[in-house]
């Protein structure tokens, strides 16, 4: 399928000539390749002959004569054609129904439809994938090697750093860094391993398995013993 706007020659340029020499009294020729109706110049020895007055053409296949050709008469046959590309694209727009390859560039203002089979996309708006996708530099969500709004799919591997502001649920089998602090509005934390702090701040009745100095507990039991 072509791409542009469609091609049309003056029918003096896409012409084709013919002949036949023609039998004592014959009237009905067959033109070699066909013309099309309306598009067909008869000459018979060198004369050019007058539709319906010398002969009629009307079935693209055949011609036939008013008045009979004598003997070794030449039937000489000049055939125009058109020139227009089948389907082409013109600048208004069109639809392409089967594949199209292209080797260079295409280059649109937008694209729309299923971009499933696309590779090479560096960075895109939404990325939404039903299998695990792979990001090897930063995601931020304001600024970063990708920019990112949503990301939809089973499974994500992140090997740089991921910055949003807002998420709902971690699941980290790492190391979670706050660099503001963590404010756990209901809930509370539940960790398996330990839990590291410069000082803690509260109640701590609820604390259990607390390993306290035994300088700590002789302060005690001298003070309220």
């Amino acid at each position: 399928m072509a791409i542009g706007n469609p091609i049309t020659l003056t029918n003096n340029i896409a012409d084709k000539v013919t002949s036949l020499t023609a039998t004592a009294d014959q009237t009905l020729f067959t033109v070699p390749g066909g013309y099309l109706v309306n598009k067909l110049s008869v000459y018979r020895n060198g004369v050019r002959l007058s539709q319906s007055e010398d002969y009629t053409a009307n079935d693209g296949a055949t011609i036939t004569l008013v008045t009979p050709a004598n003997l070794s008469d030449t039937i000489q046959f000049q055939t125009f054609d058109y020139f227009d590309v089948a389907n082409a694209i013109g600048a208004g727009g069109g639809d392409i129904t089967g594949s199209l390859t292209v080797s260079g560039t295409i280059t649109g203002g937008a694209f729309s439809g299923d971009g499933s089979g696309l590779t090479g996309v560096a960075s895109t708006d939404y990325i939404i994938t039903g299998t695990a996708a792979t990001f090897t530099g930063g995601i931020n969500a304001a600024q970063s090697d990708v920019s990112v709004r949503n990301l939809t799919g089973v499974a994500a591997t992140f090997t740089g750093v991921l910055t949003y502001e807002d998420v709902t649920n971690i699941d980290s089998i790492g190391i979670v860094t706050a660099r503001t602090g963590i404010d756990v509005s209901a809930g509370g934390i539940n960790a398996v391993g330990v839990v590291t702090a410069t000082s803690f701040v509260g109640s701590g009745e609820g604390l259990t398995n607390l390993n306290i100095p035994a300088a700590f507990n002789e302060l005690d039991s001298a003070l309220f013993n």
